[in-house]
């Protein structure tokens, strides 16, 4: 009888240890559940960001092209307002003055199809004949990410 007694209570666990087993994987799976949230949330905002280095470096590549424009001025101000009707420079030959208006627009439009709620800036100290000087370039934007919804922003300080 004495060993019919011992096989039965070392057989299997108990109601309890598996209670505590399922609560600890749970907590563990909560866990992998909130990294993979940030996890996701990052790589959004790192994407962001690289969309507007992107659009960033095409609108400095335009400018360094286009010097005459740049000289005169035709690269500065906001790029928030709405765009004048613009020649198609791909199509057909533009002047300095025409290709910078179609710069400013298509760099526009790469803002407003990747980042959300875009604004822009550009300030160049381009007014000495020999040097085209320094340029500053801010883009802003909402981070769709957070959730407070913050303005990023990206800083360019380039020499066209």
């Amino acid at each position: 009888m004495q060993l019919l007694s011992n096989s039965l209570g070392s057989g299997g666990a108990t109601l309890i240890e598996v209670m505590v087993a399922v609560a600890v994987t749970s907590v563990g799976l909560l866990g992998t559940a909130g990294l993979m949230t940030a996890s996701a949330k990052f790589n959004h905002g790192a994407l962001e960001h690289t969309q507007a280095s992107i659009a960033a470096q095409s609108l400095a590549d335009s400018m360094h092209i286009n010097r005459a424009a740049l000289r005169a001025g035709a690269y500065d101000g906001s790029y928030e307002e709405s765009s004048l009707a613009v020649f198609d420079c791909r199509v057909q030959a533009c002047a300095a003055e025409q290709a910078a208006r179609y710069d400013r627009a298509r760099f526009k439009a790469m803002l407003g199809a990747s980042l959300p709620q875009p604004r822009a800036n550009v300030q160049c100290n381009a007014a000495a004949p020999t040097s085209d000087g320094m340029c500053r370039l801010r883009i802003d934007w909402l981070q769709h990410a957070q959730v407070d919804a913050a303005r990023q922003n990206l800083v360019w300080l380039f020499v066209p």
